[in-house]
């Protein structure tokens, strides 16, 4: 069986690559855009388009259970190089205000929380880290007392724009404000 979601395709040209979803008129060249239907998930998350927002077709939450136990991991698949990461998910003040979010790149592990309070139906810059086939962003529930939203990642490619070594970034801070 295919996990593979049918709205969403990556293929290469000349070595570098494009993603387009058909959801998103504005995909460009050096992107790839995971959603969550391609995340791998542990334990049960259910569908949802009740909060408006949404990046593609719907998103998923962790129906507020089993804290600590469900996590998706969205893995972009990569060659070794420096991406920008961004995060989608709608918003709502029922959401949980700290998702712990663990970037795992080439020799580089952030864990950050996020605040799906505020921010939704945008792309939040996550940061730039070094990226290669083993890295991977992870949602997790620990320590949430709210539900937990999954929704799409977009790793952008900035090598023509980045040093050989990881980039330097300003870490943001996710709070109330609006982003």
């Amino acid at each position: 069986e295919s996990n593979i979601d049918s709205e969403f395709l990556v293929y290469f040209i000349n070595d570098s690559f494009k993603s387009y979803d058909k959801n998103d008129e504005n995909a460009i060249e050096n992107e790839i855009i995971i959603n969550n239907k391609n995340a791998i998930k542990t334990g049960r998350w259910v569908s949802d388009r009740q909060i408006k927002g949404y990046y593609g077709s719907d998103y998923e939450h962790d129906l507020n259970s089993e804290k600590g136990i469900k996590s998706a991991k969205f893995i972009p698949n990569v060659d070794l190089d420096n991406y920008e990461i961004y995060m989608w998910h709608p918003a709502n003040p029922s959401f949980s205000s700290s998702v712990p979010t663990l970037i795992s790149g080439y020799k580089t592990t952030k864990l950050i929380e996020v605040n799906e309070h505020s921010g939704g139906a945008s792309w939040n810059y996550l940061g730039a880290y070094n990226f290669n086939k083993e890295s991977y962003v992870s949602v997790g529930t620990y320590g949430t007392s709210r539900p937990v939203i999954i929704d799409a990642f977009k790793f952008v490619k900035i090598s023509q724009y980045a040093k050989s070594e990881p980039l330097e970034y300003k870490e943001k801070t996710f709070n109330n404000e609006a982003i």
